[in-house]
C-alpha cells in the first residue's frame, strides 16, 4: 500500500518525531529483521495507520529489493487461517488433506519474500492465527513472514521462537502526546509568515496560545492523537472549546470541565505569575518605594505591609499580584494625593492588574476562565 500522496503532515510527526510511537516501528522492523513474524496488539487501534505501514513496507523493500508487502486483508469468521490462506493464494487444486496446511503452504513457497498484513476482529479467530504462524515455522522474511494486527486477545499471547508480540499500549504515554500536538501547533496558522519580524514580546505570547491550546487536546483526549489532531486543527482560543468534539464525548459536564481547567491550570495560571513578575521587574523602583510607604504608613496598614503568614514584606518579589492591585488603588495619606504605588499609565495598568488577578482567582478556586478572558490573556494583555 502507498498512501504517501494523501499523507498529512501529522501522521509524518507522530510516527517520525515522536519517541514513543518511532520506537514502536523500529521494534517491529527489528523483530521482522531478525526473521520473525509480529502481533500488533492495538487495543483502540493504530492512528495514522496507514503511514506506519508504509515505514514498515518502504524499509522492508529497502532491505530485500525482492520483498513484497502483501495487501492487508480483514478476517472475520472466515473458518482455519490454513484453509482461507490455500484459498486466496489461489492453492486449492494442489492441496491434499493428507498434509498439514502451514506445512503445504511453506513448501510451496506462495509467501516466499512476502509479508501478510493480516488484520482480525473476531477474538475467537486470534487463537487459530497465533497457533498457525506458529507452526508455518519461518525465521526469515525469504520464507514469508506475518505481520497479524489484533484488537485485543482473549488470553494474552506471549512471544515465541516464530512470533513476537508487541503491544502498542506499552509504548505509548501522555508525555508522547504532549510532544506530538506541541510539534502540530507550530504551523502559519497560528504564527505569522515573517517570524524574523516579530518582537520577543510577540513570539512569547504567540508561544503561550500553543502550549495553552496543546494543553486543551491532550487533557481532553490523553493518547488519542487523531482526536488531538482533528481538534488543533479547527481550535481558536476564543472558541468554547467544547463546541469543536462530538456531542456526549464526555460522560457528563463536570468531567469535562474539569480537564478544561486541569489545562487552565497547567499553562494560564503560570503565564499569569510570568505577568506578574514583568510587572515587577519593571517598575522595581515605583515599588520598593510603595513598600516603603505602606510600611510607615500606620493608618492604612497598622502592621506594615505583611503576607498571607503575617511576615512583613520588605521586596518588590514579596509581592502577590492581589497585593499589588492594592497599592495601586490605595492613595497615600500625606497629602499629596498619590497612590501608594504609582506608575506611569497608571489606570490601564491598574486594570490589567486587576484582570490578571481575577483569572489568577478563578482558577485558584476551581472556576473555568471564558474563552473570551483566555484570548485577552494571552493575545491581548501585553
Amino acid at each position: 500500500m502507498n498512501n504517501s500522496l494523501t499523507r498529512k503532515p501529522s501522521d509524518n510527526v507522530w510516527w517520525d518525531y515522536v519517541t514513543g510511537p518511532s520506537h514502536f516501528i523500529s521494534e517491529t522492523l527489528r523483530y521482522l529483521h531478525e526473521g520473525k513474524s509480529v502481533c500488533l496488539i492495538t487495543q483502540n487501534g493504530l492512528p495514522f495507520r496507514g503511514t506506519f505501514f508504509d515505514r514498515i513496507s518502504d524499509t522492508l523493500c529497502k532491505m530485500n529489493s525482492s520483498a513484497y508487502f502483501d495487501f492487508e486483508y480483514v478476517i472475520e469468521n472466515t473458518g482455519k487461517p490454513g484453509d482461507h490462506l490455500i484459498r486466496h493464494l489461489g492453492l486449492r487444486s494442489d492441496y491434499r488433506p493428507n498434509v498439514p496446511e502451514a506445512d503445504f503452504i511453506h513448501k510451496n513457497g506462495a509467501l516466499s519474500n512476502r509479508l501478510s498484513h493480516i488484520v482480525t476482529k473476531n477474538g475467537d479467530n486470534v487463537r487459530d492465527w497465533l497457533d498457525f504462524i506458529k507452526s508455518y515455522k519461518s525465521n526469515s522474511l525469504k520464507d514469508g513472514l506475518f505481520l497479524l494486527e489484533i484488537n485485543e486477545a482473549p488470553h494474552t499471547p506471549v512471544s515465541q521462537k516464530y512470533l513476537e508480540i508487541l503491544k502498542y499500549d506499552d509504548f505509548i504515554t501522555e508525555y508522547d502526546s504532549h510532544l506530538f500536538a506541541g510539534l502540530i501547533t507550530d504551523n502559519d496558522k497560528l504564527t505569522p509568515t515573517d517570524n524574523s519580524k516579530l518582537s520577543p514580546i510577540d513570539k512569547r505570547y504567540i508561544t503561550a496560545e500553543r502550549q495553552y491550546i496543546t494543553a486543551i487536546a491532550v487533557s481532553f483526549f490523553g493518547t488519542d492523537v487523531e482526536r488531538i489532531d482533528d481538534f488543533i486543527r479547527v481550535y481558536k482560543i476564543a472558541q468554547n472549546p467544547f463546541d469543536t468534539i462530538p456531542e456526549n464525548f464526555f460522560p457528563d459536564k463536570d468531567s469535562a470541565n474539569e480537564k478544561l481547567w486541569n489545562a487552565q491550570v497547567q499553562e494560564l495560571f503560570p503565564f499569569i505569575m510570568r505577568k506578574t513578575r514583568d510587572f515587577v521587574n519593571n517598575w522595581r523602583d515605583a515599588i520598593n518605594e510603595a513598600i516603603n510607604v505602606a510600611n510607615g504608613d500606620k493608618n492604612l496598614f497598622p502592621k506594615g505591609l505583611v503576607n498571607n503568614r503575617n511576615e512583613r514584606i520588605t521586596t518588590p518579589d514579596e509581592l502577590e499580584i492581589g497585593t499589588l492591585f492594592v497599592l495601586m488603588c490605595k492613595k497615600r495619606t500625606d497629602g499629596s494625593d498619590k497612590y501608594i504605588l504609582c506608575v506611569p499609565n497608571q489606570i490601564d495598568l491598574r486594570k490589567k492588574l486587576e484582570f490578571w488577578r481575577d483569572m489568577r482567582n478563578n482558577i485558584a478556586h476551581g472556576k473555568i476562565c471564558q474563552p473570551e478572558d483566555v484570548e485577552r490573556l494571552l493575545k491581548h494583555s501585553k
